[in-house]
């Protein structure tokens, strides 16, 4: 009985259990803000920026799921969070951002996309995003936007590009040290926020993302929405199986078994001395 208790418990009888886990295929998404100066205009309530900072904020609420980044950049850019599941985390990264967050005016878009381009470190991932908004035009930083999208390209790297602001622009404001509001002048004229939708098409069109026009907050949350739908076909369920080990229930009777057998064989030399 002993021999017979530990031979099945090597044999590793197990009992299994089908279940269901949701994998993620590795969707990575790197998000790209402009937080210069001129996404303090008005024409988006209460400015560009909050109004971007919202619509965002609702979209990583979407991305349950894939692993998300931010980057801020104005003059150049700066890593606010590399790539993570802590969709917590980013949302309170978005509300801390202003345009105070990056110490160098100007929009550095070429900076941004190779900043962006660093965070997607894992090859294993099916898919890498960049989406990135502006509603300036490249005016500094060490990196051509065209040649950026390029390097992104050539790494497997869609961008969507969302381009920010009424037709015609809008003024930019300041708050002077008492706090009251002015706005930026080129002598007696307005300074007027400019988009160059071209270059934005470019680094979309290179990369085999798409652009799009945000000209206020409605159309702006529609464009994230459908970013949103376009990357939600990447989440996966796989079946999968738990085993239980049952060996132990045969392992120890038989070690009991055979202890017993022993103490017997010795009991009756005993009985017979």
């Amino acid at each position: 009985m002993a021999i017979a208790l530990i031979i099945i418990a090597a044999s590793r009888p197990q009992y299994g259990r089908g279940e269901e886990k949701i994998v993620t295929e590795g969707v990575d998404i790197a998000l790209c803000l402009d937080v210069s100066g001129s996404m303090l205009a008005e024409d988006f309530q209460p400015s560009r920026l909050s109004a971007a900072r919202d619509v965002v904020k609702e979209f990583v609420k979407q991305m349950e799921g894939n692993r998300l980044a931010l980057v801020a950049f104005s003059g150049k850019s700066l890593t606010q969070c590399p790539l993570t599941t802590d969709y917590n985390i980013i949302a309170q990264l978005l509300d801390e951002v202003d345009t105070e967050t990056v110490p160098l005016n100007g929009t550095a878009i070429g900076d941004a996309i190779g900043n962006a381009v660093n965070k997607f470190f894992d090859k294993k991932s099916k898919s890498k995003v960049i989406v990135l908004l502006t509603d300036g035009e490249n005016n500094t930083g060490m990196i051509e936007p065209e040649l950026a999208a390029k390097i992104a390209s050539d790494k497997g790297i869609r961008i969507y590009t969302i381009g920010v602001g009424t037709v015609g622009g809008a003024a930019i404001p300041y708050y002077d040290p008492s706090g009251e509001k002015h706005y930026y002048r080129q002598g007696n004229q307005l300074l007027m926020t400019r988009l160059d939708e071209k270059t934005l098409q470019t680094i979309a069109s290179i990369t085999r993302g798409e652009y799009f026009r945000a000209t206020d907050v409605n159309t702006l949350r529609q464009i994230y929405n459908e970013i949103a739908q376009m990357e939600k076909h990447k989440i996966e369920t796989r079946k999968y199986t738990v085993y239980n080990e049952l060996y132990i229930y045969f392992l120890i009777p038989g070690i009991a078994v055979f202890i017993l057998e022993i103490a017997l064989f010795t009991g009756k030399q005993k009985r017979l001395i």
